[in-house]
């Protein structure tokens, strides 16, 4: 780790940014990525002195500052906008009822007048009145070195001087915002064995044995992203946004139709929405098939690790009641494992350890969320109708 005093010999804005809050006594934060934040998080991540629990779902984040903050420490909390709402529970009901303070990172995705990913949209023209109405003060981040070190020291004020939350929204023109320029990661959240296959070549075996009646549901990023790229169909259900909701909606897909539901899942994705797998194991009666492409980093978003290198999804899903599951680290694993559970009824698991591919642009599903859910409810219905 870096010590302060390095991290302010190499002048970054996001390194300035992080010496600043440092200087404040903003020494323990938690948060989840977004790529507008990610020079951020990677400088508070390298500081000495300043700690970054990363965590899967903005609501924990924040019931873990709250912790912190009892006990005398300054904290802060990184986050998108889109995960604003999942935070709100915590937000009305622990910080503010309880008067713990927090200062709130928020990358401003969708803000009116600038291009973004349509999901973004709702949450980008809608969470800055959801602040006002909650009384939380808030200031976007400007553009200038000074004038975003001074917007800094006045949200340190206010939350010192109220003892309340107080937001600083990061926007697409702000001081520091966007991905950082450096190198690719080498530590131990990224280890990776040589054989792992690409996540391209993962999805590509997957579809090499889908059924005319099989639907897909993707989860948000590269994932659907790839799948949209190798095969765009009817039966293809993007779920770009809602992340970590997508195994829920193929859960419901599957106890309402004679279908197999296959579920591309991310290792973030998964993380984020822990419990679904329980529900999943307890009330599929249907076919799922949930595929979980584990590369141990929120790639789209910058590359932040999950902390998924430890995590056993296959005895997870064995324990909670899902019919079969399988750990997959090669391509032929993953087809044995494939062959293995084709045609069973319930839920099935296949954990498949892929590698990290960072630089890799691919393109977004060129169909809106609300044309997708249509084509997909007439290829539900058609199949359905005698």
């Amino acid at each position: 780790m870096k010590a302060l005093s390095e991290a302010q010999t190499d002048p970054t804005p996001a390194k300035l940014a992080a010496g600043k809050l440092a200087a404040l006594g903003y020494s323990f934060g938690a948060g989840v990525p977004c790529s507008m934040l990610s020079g951020y998080i990677d400088a508070l991540s390298s500081t000495q002195d300043i700690d970054y629990i990363p965590s899967m779902n903005e609501a924990h984040a924040l019931a873990i500052t709250a912790g912190a903050a009892i006990n005398g420490t300054r904290t802060y909390l990184f986050l998108q906008n889109s995960g604003f709402f999942n935070l709100l529970d915590p937000l009305t009901s622990l910080s503010l009822t309880f008067d713990i303070p927090v200062l709130l990172i928020i990358s401003w995705r969708g803000e009116k007048g600038t291009a973004d990913a349509v999901h973004h949209d709702v949450a980008g023209q809608g969470f800055v009145d959801i602040l006002r109405l909650l009384e939380i003060p808030f200031e976007k981040l400007p553009s200038g070195r000074d004038s975003a070190l001074a917007c800094l020291d006045r949200a340190a004020r206010t939350i010192e001087q109220t003892g309340r939350p107080y937001a600083v929204l990061v926007g697409a023109d702000s001081f520091g915002a966007g991905p950082p320029p450096g190198p690719d990661r080498h530590d131990d959240a990224f280890a990776q064995a040589e054989d792992w296959p690409s996540r391209s070549a993962a999805i590509a075996t997957l579809l090499s044995g889908r059924e005319k009646t099989d639907i897909y549901f993707s989860t948000t990023g590269f994932i659907s992203r790839d799948l949209f790229r190798l095969h765009d169909c009817d039966a293809n259900v993007y779920v770009v946004g809602s992340m970590g909701l997508v195994s829920s909606m193929a859960l419901g897909c599957a106890l309402r139709n004679p279908v197999r539901a296959v579920v591309l899942d991310g290792d973030g994705s998964a993380l984020m929405h822990l419990g679904a797998m329980s529900t999943i194991g307890q009330a599929c009666t249907g076919s799922l098939l949930h595929i979980i492409l584990d590369n141990q980093a929120h790639e789209s978003t910058g590359g932040q690790p999950t902390g998924s290198t430890n995590i056993a999804f296959s005895q997870l899903a064995d324990a909670v009641g899902y019919r079969f599951s399988r750990r997959a680290e090669t391509l032929e694993a993953f087809e044995d494992a494939l062959s293995a559970c084709k045609g069973m009824q319930g839920p099935a698991l296949i954990h498949v350890k892929i590698r990290r591919e960072p630089g890799r642009q691919l393109p977004r599903p060129a169909i809106s969320p609300a044309q997708n859910v249509e084509r997909a409810a007439e290829f539900l219905k058609h199949l359905t109708t005698p």
